[in-house]
């Protein structure tokens, strides 16, 4: 009880806040070493004065969407293992494309997700989470399949 305790505080007042900074830090690096950066920033803001703007907005909305979906999935799944509400769900798949961004291969999705589960059923919702996103892909292929027979 005690260790996980210790693994909580560090990851939330160590590993969680250098993270933060190791992030700010190379996405400040990259936009520093920008070529043409004062020509690229004025078409920001060019953009930003225009009716596309709108576009931008409702693709912000639709990510919200996409989370939202995907924490309604995530509750279904670990669902069958232990209840979850769905504010932990969500804390879970935020945390998950946190550590996602910073690593490979979905790896941190799987990471950040644990995170939030008790040490016991880690094994069974690790095994959930794969079969989620087999599934996810089964769905994707099947209807890309559709949709280029469709268009042909």
């Amino acid at each position: 009880m005690v260790r996980n305790k210790t693994i909580k505080i560090f990851l939330n007042y160590f590993l969680g806040p250098a993270l933060f900074v190791g992030l700010s830090f190379s996405i400040f690096q990259q936009i520093r070493h920008q070529p043409h950066l004062s020509q690229s920033w004025q078409e920001i803001k060019a953009g930003f004065t225009s009716y596309k703007v709108l576009y931008l907005l409702f693709a912000v909305v639709l990510i919200f969407v996409n989370w939202g979906i995907e924490t309604w999935k995530w509750k279904l799944l670990v669902g069958s293992v232990r209840p979850l509400s769905f504010f932990k769900a969500y804390k879970a798949v935020l945390s998950g494309v946190s550590f996602s961004i910073a690593l490979p291969n979905r790896i941190g999705e799987y990471i950040g997700r644990m995170m939030y589960q008790p040490e016991g059923g880690r094994l069974k919702t690790i095994s959930l989470a794969i079969v989620g996103s087999l599934a996810q892909l089964l769905v994707t292929l099947l209807f890309g399949i559709v949709g280029l027979i469709a268009l042909k």
